[in-house]
């Protein structure tokens, strides 16, 4: 059974402004851990750079009207005043970097001196980003680590809270610029592959009974393999990426149709709507019902 509903159209293209994203205006500094569900209008900015540490899932990144895939370990730097966005997401989940050096007064005259600064803060920004680099594993796993250490200093807000968080900055900007200088234009396609066509037949018959077999058969891959893989390069397991495909789905249904809850979990491939519910109460946090308001609350506001 193929899904036969449209994802949501996006909504106008917006510019984001520094109030809209810093708790501290006087501060412009800020990391946002985020699990998209949904696509998103594009959006861009003039008073701050975004760096995009992507952590699991995949989706497309689209810049100056170019859709690049992109997927666990990829960075991306997003300069300022170009508009840019997601689709074709499937459990995608990003940190999203926000900062102004000009604001923080980042020693940027130094920082030009590390290698690969050039591709990160030139002037043809917009142009050379391509916009994906890959990280290696060891250099993704350092700068998760400290991304997400970051992330901790902003939030827990204890004393000297702004030169730890700067100093966290120009330690991830140093190891992000250097990677940049080191490697090759990821080409995303290469490593995926041999998982491609199981992703595709994933999405387009998320009501199948899916099994590992079905997955090794139809990617001639034997079950430890099909796992190593699907593990280095969506840093998940094939069912649980599975699940996370359903979950997209019956968001958006949930979001942009009027089928009851039983009628959503069997088009997305569930058993019965109770356990339908579990899952779905396990990976977002709410029922599908909580859920369903609170998405017509926010189309409606």
């Amino acid at each position: 059974m193929k899904n036969s509903y449209q994802q949501p159209s996006q909504k106008t293209c917006r510019q984001l402004t520094a109030r809209q994203v810093f708790p501290d205006t006087d501060f412009p500094l800020n990391v946002r851990e985020i699990h998209q569900y949904f696509v998103y209008g594009q959006h861009s900015h003039c008073d701050f750079l975004e760096l995009v540490i992507i952590t699991c899932g995949r989706a497309n990144h689209i810049i100056n009207g170019v859709s690049t895939p992109v997927g666990v370990g990829d960075l991306l730097m997003i300069p300022e005043n170009v508009y840019h966005g997601y689709n074709n997401i499937a459990d995608f989940r990003y940190y999203n970097i926000i900062f102004d050096p000009r604001r923080l007064q980042l020693p940027m005259e130094w920082l030009a001196e590390v290698p690969g600064s050039e591709y990160l803060f030139g002037s043809d920004v917009p142009k050379k980003v391509s916009p994906v680099i890959h990280l290696p594993g060891s250099v993704f796993d350092k700068v998760r680590a400290l991304t997400g250490d970051l992330h901790n200093t902003l939030i827990e807000n204890q004393p000297g809270m702004k030169f730890t968080a700067t100093a966290q900055l120009l330690m991830l900007l140093d190891i992000c610029c250097r990677n940049f200088n080191g490697s090759l234009q990821y080409e995303q396609q290469k490593k995926i592959h041999r998982l491609s066509k199981l992703i595709d037949a994933l999405e387009q018959d998320i009501a199948r009974s899916w099994t590992i077999k079905d997955m090794c058969h139809l990617t001639n891959l034997s079950r430890p393999v099909l796992f190593k893989e699907f593990q280095k390069v969506y840093n998940t397991t094939p069912m649980d990426h599975l699940l996370s495909i359903r979950m997209r789905h019956a968001c958006i249904m949930l979001s942009n149709t009027s089928s009851s809850i039983t009628e959503i979990a069997l088009a997305c491939g569930f058993v019965d709507s109770s356990y339908f519910v579990m899952r779905f109460r396990k990976r977002t946090g709410m029922t599908p019902r909580q859920f369903r308001l609170q998405s017509s609350s926010s189309i409606s506001e």
